[in-house]
């Protein structure tokens, strides 16, 4: 599994190295050992990785991260007042290139802690916001995440009758950019 945290650092290693350097700085990134691997072995590896990094197509509205389950507010009619200043906050936080070291705040900002397994979501708390997003980094699949943060902004879209959303735009149009980027900067070199 590929947690949020490693994507984002991931995102953060020089795309002008060559293949057996960006292949050393995954293994590092993901703390394997490739001693006693062929060149072949460490490339699959390193593809098998960046693979992984697909959306998840299941629907989703709780999730689990350690012990504790979470509700997935996905819909704008379900966010809370607080939940939406948060939001907006994080949006306005966001500078070109690094959109995706704010996933796990936006992520977080539409997500409650449940009382009891999958039920009773606790009220939206400001001040515990930035714990469950550090939780949500360390500890989310990248697969999901960016399934649940377009879901979220689909519906912030849908829910707006179509009017344009400068957030969401910028924020996927980034993310799914530097994806795109890095993995073509690695085939390129590959080839």
């Amino acid at each position: 599994m590929i947690t949020l945290k490693q994507y984002q650092d991931f995102c953060d290693i020089p795309s002008g190295s060559t293949v057996q350097e960006y292949n050393i700085s995954v293994f590092e990134l993901m703390n394997w050992s490739y001693d006693n691997l062929t060149e072949k072995e460490v490339q699959f590896k390193v593809d098998k990785f960046l693979s992984d990094i697909v959306e998840n197509k299941k629907e989703v509205n709780h999730i689990k991260l350690g012990k504790h389950w979470y509700k997935i507010d996905k819909d704008l009619h379900t966010l809370k007042f607080p939940q939406w200043l948060y939001f907006d906050g994080v949006m306005k936080s966001v500078d070109k290139g690094d959109a995706y070291n704010k996933l796990h705040n936006v992520i977080s900002s539409f997500t409650r802690r449940c009382r009891f397994y999958k039920w009773f979501p606790v009220k939206f708390d400001i001040n515990k916001v930035e714990d469950v997003g550090k939780e949500i980094q360390e500890k989310l699949n990248i697969g999901l995440a960016l399934q649940l943060t377009n879901a979220f902004f689909l519906s912030t879209t849908n829910f707006m009758n179509n009017t344009p959303i400068e957030y969401s735009e910028q924020l996927e149009k980034e993310i799914w950019e530097l994806t795109d980027q890095k993995i073509s900067k690695m085939y390129m070199d590959g080839t």
